[in-house]
């Protein structure tokens, strides 16, 4: 198997390989606040 050309087919056809999605809502600067930092500091020392 050609594991490049596989690729780069592979990558075109889903406009990239790997996605992250976010499990919470995030439609506001509150939200992301809440979600990432400084929220997320909350949760690291808890």
């Amino acid at each position: 198997m050609d594991y490049n050309s596989e690729a780069i087919r592979r990558h075109r056809e889903s406009r990239g390989k790997i996605s992250i999605a976010s499990k919470m809502t995030v439609e506001t600067a509150d939200d992301l606040s809440v979600a990432y930092t400084p929220g997320v500091a909350a949760v690291s020392m808890a």
